[in-house]
């Protein structure tokens, strides 16, 4: 019984090895089927695509003046708001009683103000005065010099010398009450009280301006991107409570290398299409940057499109397509065609029942085309489908 099982698998393994050569053998001597295409001349157009992003065509963090607690979040995330929309509201205890305290210090300095200029004016018009009983005065005591002089002449009497004198006595009384009654305020008084209030209007402005700060509101028409706080949390000055964005137009921004931005032009018309959104949106270049980005080393291209129902969103992957120059003539063969190899990149042409490797230089490039520099002639047939499988030797079968 074993030598009978021996022998059967010796019979399958034998059968097995010769079905597997002849296989073999006929397959090798079997020509390689192809499909071929013919080289074309035509007008071809150069392109340039380019990788990058959407991003919103503005973009606006919302902050906190100060370290203040989130009193209300009136938003989420996605939710659409108008200009002057309510985003939140934080705590403003300590922001109005400072408002309270320097209007009413700014009050009090206005009315010490006036106070002062009335003084001030009272103190002029006091020190005229002062100023013409003081020369009313002099006028009496000179009178009086002259009487004492001419006391022994006939005209004039011991009276009228006595009358001339009380004269004077008046006169220095007068001066001495109206010099009391002179206000101490003076200008430079005046002055520094005018300069503490404006100090404080300054100072009232500031504090208004922390209040209004503590109710976040959106300063644009757009839609909540970002929310980084909760209620009763402390608001951080330094990051965005919230962010808010308009998405139309939307901005399709593009990092660009030495290289491809010498191919770029103002005005130029580009395609462009995002993942993930099935239309095509034509754009144009409005502005090609003069300097790179130090950190990257690349230039930044930036195209805005009307996104008029927000089918686009920030971050989407977007692939630009920029007609950079327009060939004449070219000699081109379908991409597939081509085969890149070590050293050089060729075809394969049919040659009856044999193929040619065929040398060729290669140029521009345009959706399922490439440009041919030199090697191929227009109407030459080169393989498309099974060249991978060729080499020199090898026979082949064109698909009709």
């Amino acid at each position: 019984m074993k030598r009978a099982l021996f022998l059967v698998g010796m019979l399958v393994f034998a059968s097995a090895c010769t079905t597997e050569e002849i296989t073999n053998e006929e397959t090798a001597n079997e020509p390689i089927l192809v499909e071929t295409n013919s080289v074309k001349q035509m007008n071809l157009t150069d392109e340039l695509e380019l990788t990058g992003q959407a991003t919103p065509g503005v973009t606006i963090p919302l902050t906190a003046p100060s370290p203040l607690k989130v009193r209300e979040i009136n938003v989420e995330v996605g939710s659409t708001v108008e200009k002057g929309d309510l985003i939140a509201a934080l705590d403003d205890t300590t922001a109005r009683e400072n408002v309270n305290q320097l209007t009413n210090a700014v009050t009090e300095l206005e009315s010490a103000v006036r106070q002062a200029k009335e003084l001030s004016s009272q103190a002029e018009k006091s020190a005229q005065e002062l100023k013409k009983l003081e020369g009313e005065l002099n006028a009496s005591l000179e009178r009086s010099k002259e009487l004492l002089n001419q006391l022994d002449s006939k005209e004039v009497t011991a009276v009228d010398v006595l009358k001339e004198s009380l004269e004077v006595t008046i006169k220095q009384a007068q001066l001495s009450q109206a010099a009391a009654q002179v206000p101490s305020m003076s200008n430079g008084n005046v002055t520094q009280l005018e300069t503490q209030l404006s100090e404080t209007k300054a100072s009232l402005n500031q504090a208004r301006d922390v209040l209004n700060a503590t109710t976040i509101e959106s300063p644009i028409n757009g839609i909540v991107s970002q929310i980084n706080t909760e209620e009763n949390a402390t608001a951080a000055p330094g990051t965005p409570l919230a962010v808010v964005v308009n998405l139309n137009p939307v901005v399709a921004a593009f990092q660009v290398n030495s290289f491809q931005i010498t191919q770029l032009n103002k005005d130029q018309d580009v395609k462009i299409t995002f993942d993930g959104v099935s239309e095509t949106f034509d754009g144009k270049l409005n502005a090609i940057p003069p300097t790179a980005n130090e950190q990257t080393s690349s230039f930044l291209v930036e195209i805005p499109m009307p996104n008029n129902d927000l089918a686009v969103k920030g971050g989407m992957k977007a692939t630009a397509v920029i007609q950079t120059d327009v060939i004449e003539n070219a000699i081109v063969i379908p991409k597939d065609s081509v085969i890149y190899g070590e050293e050089n990149t060729y075809v394969y042409i049919p040659q009856g029942e044999k193929v040619k490797k065929v040398t060729v230089e290669l140029g521009a490039e345009s959706n399922d085309n490439i440009q041919v520099t030199s090697g191929l002639s227009k109407g030459d047939q080169v393989i498309t489908k099974g060249k991978d499988r060729l080499n020199d030797s090898s026979e082949i079968q064109v698909k009709k």
